[in-house]
């Protein structure tokens, strides 16, 4: 049966993603499109259920609907009308899933002395949180640690700026104290960003395993979080701009520290 009404008690279920509350209730998050919905698949990532829109269906979804109707899991075939009543995109690709939410536990969050952890301190915006998660997925980090008050990770705008690196990449939740205190613990040398007052990245020498905090592009990193730091890092400007959109700042930092841990596990012919 193909499902028509926007009331109906499946796409309430996957409206209701869209917000916190739902989220929180259902432990799930939504996931809209081809490409996320690939990356979810070839992860293996739990799926509670599916919704496919073939009146919407984009040519690059086809492929990703069969495999959706295929699964082991609920797949609801709905009408333009419904699936516009649910999806968070403004052009619907006509396939979504409702994803399980994956949380590690910081203390099973166990790190190399060539890992690179990324700490997101307080960043409030999902597009800047999920590009962050794709960046630090890219580089090879070894997870991600949202700190303190942050965005949702499940938000749908911080899924969707993932790229589906949401799907691969270990994520945890910490507050302030408990995460500087596993830091601490366990031995991993933290590197604050700053705007200005920090040395630049060619002028630090580091040893792993590294926690990179970034902080929000408004207000960057606290205080509170530049005061346990062991080391400040700040990308030295050559032209007139100000500062740096937040993901691009992480970006270029996580990059100097994975190189550096690289680096420095090796001898001088490369061989480690």
């Amino acid at each position: 049966m193909v499902i028509d009404s926007p009331h109906n008690q499946h796409v309430k279920f996957f409206r209701s993603l869209r917000d916190g509350k739902g989220r929180r209730e259902s432990g799930c998050f939504l996931a809209e499109g081809a490409r996320l919905i690939a990356e979810a698949l070839a992860a293996e990532w739990p799926i509670e259920a599916a919704a496919v829109c073939r009146e919407l269906l984009a040519p690059a979804a086809a492929e990703v609907a069969s495999a959706l109707c295929q699964g082991p899991w609920p797949c609801h075939e709905m009408t333009a009308r419904a699936f516009r009543a649910l999806t968070a995109e403004q052009s619907p690709q006509g396939v979504a899933i409702a994803a399980r939410q994956k949380i590690v536990d910081l203390a099973d969050l166990k790190l190399g002395p060539r890992d690179v952890v990324v700490g997101a301190w307080q960043l409030r915006d999902p597009g800047n949180l999920g590009t962050l998660v794709r960046t630090a997925e890219f580089l090879g980090c070894a997870g991600l640690v949202a700190v303190g008050e942050c965005v949702d990770l499940f938000e749908p705008k911080t899924v969707r700026a993932t790229a589906g690196a949401i799907f691969r990449l270990p994520l945890a939740e910490a507050s302030e104290q408990v995460f500087v205190a596993w830091a601490k613990s366990n031995n991993v040398r933290i590197i604050a960003t700053a705007s200005e007052g920090g040395a630049p990245p060619d002028r630090l020498s580091v040893r792993g395993p590294v926690a990179v905090l970034i902080g929000s592009e408004a207000h960057g990193l606290p205080e509170s979080a530049l005061s346990v730091a062991d080391a400040i890092m700040t990308i030295s400007r050559s032209g007139k701009v100000d500062s740096l959109n937040a993901a691009v700042a992480a970006g270029i930092c996580i990059y100097w520290a994975v190189g550096q841990l690289n680096k420095s596990g090796k001898g001088k012919d490369g061989e480690e």
